[in-house]
């Protein structure tokens, strides 16, 4: 079972011609006191006190200039969700969602296959098991021939990356519910023991990873042959 509420922000739109990503964030409750939310009207209510800086925030993220996403992939859309402990939207309400009016957001690569993916880790405190760590998947592309090194692992300034990154998470840290100062923080909301864990690292690696969900719904046409028996 998740935690009783916890919060989703979304954020993807188009990938390729007719292809679509997203990437989602979770945030949980630190408890303690102040405007942690309460009642399923208050965490709803931070959702959407919150949507915009959400949005702003990765949008800013995304189409950073010199960043290795692809100019194919556009962020047009954020969506926000309070979920119970199946997982389920809290009440009747759906998702509080914000599109971005033309210019979308895009990237600014080279395209690489669907299926290539940046990986970034969210870590807590928990050593191992539930909650120790989540991570998303972002599309991925090249801003020159010499991004990528002949054993597949990027030739860019990760750090740089790794700032962006922080700030993003950072930001979404700063979101308030009435303007107090307690509020959910970005976390890894495990099924298992059902708690939120504070996310207290990042990390990401140097080398091409893939997300085969993406690979899964290209569509594909094969050739075929039959061999002869003699």
């Amino acid at each position: 079972m998740y935690p009783a509420h916890w919060v989703k922000w979304t954020f993807g739109g188009m990938f390729m011609a007719d292809e679509e990503w997203n990437c989602s964030i979770t945030m949980g409750s630190p408890g303690g006191s102040g405007a942690v939310p309460g009642s399923d009207a208050d965490w709803w209510k931070y959702v959407d006190q919150n949507l915009t800086l959400a949005h702003n925030a990765f949008g800013t993220f995304f189409g950073t200039n010199g960043l290795p996403i692809p100019g194919s992939a556009y962020h047009d859309y954020t969506k926000g969700a309070v979920l119970n402990e199946l997982g389920k939207y809290v009440g009747t309400r759906g998702p509080a969602q914000i599109t971005r009016v033309p210019p979308l957001v895009l990237g600014h690569a080279g395209l690489l296959p669907a299926q290539c993916s940046l990986v970034i880790s969210h870590f807590t405190d928990v050593a191992r098991g539930p909650g120790h760590s989540g991570r998303i998947y972002l599309p991925v592309g090249t801003l020159s021939s010499s991004d990528i090194t002949a054993s597949g692992q990027f030739n860019i300034s990760m750090t740089t990356l790794r700032d962006l990154y922080k700030t993003l998470l950072t930001t979404l840290n700063t979101g308030k519910l009435d303007g107090q100062l307690a509020s959910p923080r970005v976390a890894v909301v495990s099924k298992v023991d059902g708690l939120p864990h504070t996310v207290k690292e990042i990390r990401i690696g140097n080398v091409i990873d893939t997300q085969r969900r993406r690979r899964n719904r290209i569509v594909e046409t094969f050739v075929t042959a039959a061999i002869p028996a003699t």
